[in-house]
């Protein structure tokens, strides 16, 4: 499981404008080609994105983010979805209570549970079975929101 660099670009700008609007930033990647530099964002909060929420996160950061590179922008900006997969260490405390999938060191199936919390890098499941589990992020090699 990669953890996350928080001060990487595009995060370092588009997270506090996301804070500003009491929205979470999920994941941002910028894909830089001619004069055009494409931002895919993708949010949460509690409750659930709306389409509000993505518009009003698009009209506050089209203009800083087209002066800031003083490019022409493409700029996505969507929920997690049900199924998205979990790429950085710090999106589990972000979906505690959420059902998830996931595949981990010494075991030849998925697992399947909802996330309970997360400390000192170890996540903390309940299984469909019933039992709480502790992995370390280590020992996950794949994990993806079910649902």
């Amino acid at each position: 499981m990669e953890k996350r660099d928080e001060n990487r670009e595009p995060d370092s700008v588009i997270r506090p404008v996301c804070e500003a609007l009491h929205l979470r930033l999920i994941d941002a990647a910028m894909r830089k080609s001619g004069n055009t530099v494409d931002f895919s964002i993708v949010i949460d909060k509690d409750g659930g994105v709306s389409t509000e929420d993505c518009a009003a996160l698009h009209q506050t950061l089209f203009l800083k983010l087209q002066t800031l590179y003083n490019k022409d922008i493409g700029l996505e900006i969507s929920s997690p979805g049900l199924d998205r997969l979990l790429k950085y260490e710090d999106e589990f405390p972000l979906f505690k209570g959420r059902r998830v999938r996931w595949l981990q060191k010494g075991e030849a199936d998925y697992l399947t549970g909802m996330i309970v919390g997360m400390t000192d890098r170890i996540v903390v499941f309940q299984t469909d079975a019933g039992e709480e589990k502790e992995v370390s992020v280590d020992d996950i090699l794949k994990a993806k929101l079910n649902g």
